[in-house]
């Protein structure tokens, strides 16, 4: 009886997310990471996949403002953007959405 439930329930997971990738969402990897990281004078670089937020603080920013950035990028992608106008960016953090 356990076994026939489990079964049904396995099936319609299976079911519901080829549904969902069929309608246009985005597949299980969306929740989104990234391998790596870094950041180059006032730049962030990064190779990231799925949906993150990223965020920063800059070092010349007086008041320590959280800087955000969210990054769709699929499958996989390779990325750079200027994070800070003066100062280096610190202080960097990533998010799953």
């Amino acid at each position: 009886m356990i076994r026939k439930k489990l079964s049904a329930v396995a099936v319609a997971t299976a079911v519901l997310a080829a549904g969902l990738v069929g309608f246009g969402a985005s597949p299980a990897f969306a929740a989104g990471g990234c391998s790596s990281l870094t950041r180059d004078n006032q730049n962030i670089t990064g190779s990231c996949h799925g949906s993150v937020e990223i965020s920063w603080t800059c070092s010349s920013d007086l008041f320590n403002t959280l800087n955000k950035k969210v990054m769709n990028t699929g499958a996989g992608l390779s990325f750079t953007f200027k994070a800070c106008n003066q100062g280096v960016p610190r202080g960097i953090g990533i998010r799953s959405l």
